[in-house]
C-alpha cells in the first residue's frame, strides 16, 4: 500500500469495519474506495442491517402507546405488539426508501391476523388494506415470486401503528 498516512489508516479502518459489521449482521462486507486525489472521489459502502436499525427512531411515539387501551390482553403484551408493528413499519419505510431489499422478520403472534396492509405490490398504485386473506391473496398472489412489501395484524391499531412507523397514511379498509 502506498500513499498519504491518513488515507491508508482510513483504508484500512475501513476494511476492517465492513469485516466486523458482516460478521455481526450476516450481510456481505463492502467499502469506500478513496480517490488517488485525497479522498474526493470516494464511494461509500451500503448501509448493514444494523446501521439501518440503527438509525429508527429508538422509542415509539407516546401516542400509539396510549391506543394500546384498545387492545386485549395485558398492557405489557398490548405495548409490546405495538412497538412490534411500528419497528416493521420502520423497516417498511426501509425498504421504501431503497435502503434495504427486504424488511426483517417480525416476532409471530399466537393470534390471528385480521387486517393486512399492502404498501406495495404490481397490481395496485396505492396502499390498501384488506381484511380477508383471501382478498389479500387475491392482490398479492404467490408470494414466492413477489415483489409485494406488506404485513398482516390481529387489530386495526397495530395496523395503523405499522402505517404511521412506515410513514405511510393508513389506507381506507377495503
Amino acid at each position: 500500500m502506498s500513499g498519504p498516512a491518513a488515507q491508508a489508516t482510513r483504508f484500512v479502518t475501513e476494511i476492517t469495519e465492513a469485516s466486523q459489521a458482516q460478521s455481526e449482521a450476516g450481510t456481505p462486507a463492502s467499502f469506500s474506495v478513496l480517490g488517488s486525489e485525497g479522498g474526493s472521489g470516494r464511494r461509500s459502502r451500503p448501509e448493514t442491517r444494523a446501521e439501518i436499525e440503527a438509525s429508527f427512531r429508538s422509542s415509539c411515539p407516546g401516542y400509539l402507546l396510549d391506543s394500546t387501551s384498545r387492545l386485549a390482553g395485558t398492557v405489557e403484551s398490548s405495548e409490546r405488539r405495538i412497538r412490534r408493528a411500528y419497528r416493521a413499519g420502520q423497516w417498511a419505510r426501509a425498504v421504501l426508501s431503497g435502503r434495504v431489499g427486504s424488511p426483517n422478520r417480525s416476532e409471530q403472534l399466537p393470534l390471528r391476523p385480521r387486517f393486512y396492509v399492502i404498501l406495495r405490490v404490481d397490481s395496485i398504485s396505492t396502499p390498501t388494506v384488506v381484511t380477508t386473506s383471501a382478498a389479500y391473496h387475491g392482490i398479492v398472489g404467490d408470494l414466492r415470486n413477489s415483489s409485494s412489501l406488506s404485513h398482516s395484524f390481529p387489530s386495526e391499531t397495530e395496523a395503523r401503528a405499522y402505517c404511521e412507523g412506515a410513514e405511510v397514511e393508513f389506507p381506507s379498509v377495503q
